[in-house]
């Protein structure tokens, strides 16, 4: 398994297929060292990015919750 962490593209680059060129690499390096599942993490809120891991083909699998003292 590979998890991608603090994946972030400018606001500037957004819509130009940055995001998606970086996790084509992500998963073209996972394949290369056969590492069957690449994970994501982000807010739950974030719809925007929900969106994107989506269209990708990304589907949730597991869910963390929180709660401050």
């Amino acid at each position: 398994m590979g998890y991608l962490e603090g994946k972030v593209v400018a606001v500037t680059g957004a819509g130009r297929g940055i995001g998606r060129a970086l996790m084509v690499s992500v998963e073209t390096a996972a394949h290369r060292h056969a590492i069957d599942t690449v994970q994501v993490d982000f807010w739950s809120f974030n719809e925007e990015a929900q969106a994107f891991y989506r269209r990708l083909g990304f589907v949730p699998f597991s869910a963390r919750w929180g709660k401050r003292p």
